[in-house]
């Protein structure tokens, strides 16, 4: 039995050396983890562009029904020029017509062939969505 205890004593105070040394070892050498932090820690950082948006005055100044009763005239101002799109949406929204228009534009029209009898919007839109709209009464191609 005092064999037993001896090695057990033996091997506990091995073990403990063991680690002793293990962690005199990681005290004493820098690790190439510490010298790459500290060259990164030099090293400028890269500048995070933000993203910025863009705030567009849109105003429709009239949308009304051509003399033939096939089309929309709308008249818009928008502030700075963009490319925008001119759409006639029903109530909830969903587009039943529309188009691009260049930039330069400050009128356009929207053809209204097939539209039921309605009240519908037309609607100035910007890129990211911004937009401006005024009611159309519909009453099949009657001005």
């Amino acid at each position: 039995m005092k064999k037993q205890i001896q090695y057990l004593i033996i091997v506990v105070c091995l073990v403990g050396l063991g680690s002793c040394q293990k962690s005199e070892e990681k005290q004493t050498s820098p690790t190439v983890n510490q010298e790459t932090t500290q060259q990164e820690a030099k090293k400028p950082q890269k500048e995070v562009k933000k993203k910025t948006t863009i705030r567009y005055q849109i105003q429709v100044d009239k949308a009304q029904i051509d003399k033939a009763g096939q089309k929309a005239e709308v008249k818009f101002n928008i502030s700075p020029k963009t490319p925008v799109k001119v759409a006639v949406t029903d109530v909830g929204g969903h587009i039943i017509r529309g188009d691009s228009v260049a930039a330069s534009a400050s009128a356009h029209s929207l053809d209204l062939k097939g539209l039921r009898n309605g009240i519908y919007l037309v609607s100035v839109i910007a890129p990211g969505g911004q937009s401006a709209s005024t009611e159309l009464f519909w009453r099949g191609g009657k001005p």
